[in-house]
């Protein structure tokens, strides 16, 4: 299926994703990018732009996970970067998706966090569960969160660079900084723990 633009351009939709002219799918052999300008800049630039607009409007529009401000006396500022990558499905391109995220490396224990844990099931556990399941007749139920860790409630205060791309600028040029509850694997286990148990399982990170 193809729709005409100016003459000598059309757009042609592939697997149901509007492919404009002289463009195309990327592949398996693809590499990724490394850096936001990298990801502009290059072949599939027309994929990236909308999937950072589609990651920061989940940061301030749907979640409020930060605010702008300026950096207190005597805290740190954590860095941040992209991550940027291709979704396939049975070797068949789905989306590209990009993910803001804080860099680790760069935090301080006791001072942007207290501990490290991330819940992750075995599969001896995942495949004993669909026996039961399966042995005594019972459905099964599957929920899958968009942008989960952005749900997480967490402890911490966190000031974080802005996104490459999307940096404001202060009064006077002033550097402003994100001011965070920035969301953790220790954050997201903890409300759907205690949802298990029978306590309130909604969680919202506010900034």
């Amino acid at each position: 299926m193809s729709r005409g633009g100016t003459a000598g351009e059309v757009e042609t939709a592939v697997n149901g994703i509007i492919v404009p002219a002289g463009k195309r799918l990327p592949t398996l052999d693809d590499p990724l990018p490394r850096t936001y300008n990298e990801a502009m800049e290059g072949e599939f630039g027309w994929l990236w732009r909308p999937a950072v607009v589609k990651e920061i409007n989940n940061h301030t529009v749907v979640h409020h996970t930060w605010e702008l401000t300026t950096l207190p006396p005597g805290r740190r500022v954590i860095k941040s970067k992209w991550c940027f990558t291709f979704k396939f499905h049975g070797g068949v391109f789905v989306k590209a998706k990009a993910r803001f995220v804080a860099c680790g490396y760069s935090q301080m224990p006791g001072i942007d966090f207290n501990e490290t844990f991330a819940g992750t099931p075995r599969w001896d556990s995942v495949r004993l569960l669909l026996g039961i399941q399966a042995a005594w007749g019972l459905s099964r139920e599957v929920a899958d969160y968009v942008a989960a860790y952005l749900n997480a409630n967490v402890k911490e205060d966190l000031y974080v660079e802005q996104p490459p791309g999307f940096v404001v600028t202060g009064r006077n040029g002033v550097r402003l900084y994100l001011h965070t509850c920035c969301a953790a694997c220790t954050g997201w286990c903890s409300p759907a723990t205690t949802g298990a148990t029978g306590a309130t399982s909604s969680s919202r990170v506010s900034a």
